[in-house]
């Protein structure tokens, strides 16, 4: 029996209030190096940029999405050394990192907040993000690491010292 390979039509029950997809460039079969736009109701667009995980993943390309809302916000930055195909990403969709207003940080896995540094610092955009992450924007990620002299592990330390004090 045949297996069908193809890429299946969009199905707009998926999500009624996407209107489409377009797939801007293609990546590997992975999705690594994939850009993709979605349309939703009112013509809103969310472009979808697919970055490079350091070593392999089981898991695939972390993705960040772009969206204009009150001007350009990125959700997620991506990986450490991320800033090359994240700026390629933006600029396949007509964008730069200097468009970006703000970047908002989900989580704290690496894959979504280590280029956060270098993001933020090419783009003069705002860091929407825990208030942890302001404790060590002033060090590059190279001092960021696991250890007793990481200031991200120090700032830790500090806001849950502050924390129990309550």
């Amino acid at each position: 029996m045949a297996v069908d390979t193809t890429t299946p039509s969009w199905n707009r029950s998926t999500n009624p209030y996407i209107e489409g997809m377009d797939v801007v460039r293609e990546g590997d079969k992975s999705g690594l190096g994939m850009v993709l736009r979605f349309t939703l109701r009112g013509s809103r667009e969310i472009g979808v940029i697919s970055l490079p995980q350091q070593g392999h993943s089981r898991t695939g390309p972390t993705w960040a999405y772009l969206i204009d809302i009150q001007g350009w916000t990125l959700i997620d930055a991506g990986p450490r050394g991320a800033l090359d195909a994240l700026e390629e990403g933006l600029k396949t969709l007509g964008r730069k990192t200097t468009d970006l207003e703000r970047v908002i940080i989900t989580h704290g896995h690496q894959d979504h907040d280590g280029n956060a540094y270098d993001l933020v610092k090419a783009s003069g955009a705002e860091l929407w993000a825990h208030e942890l992450y302001f404790h060590f924007l002033p060090f590059g990620h190279e001092h960021t690491g696991l250890d007793r002299e990481s200031p991200l592990h120090q700032a830790m330390h500090e806001i849950r010292k502050r924390d129990e004090a309550w």
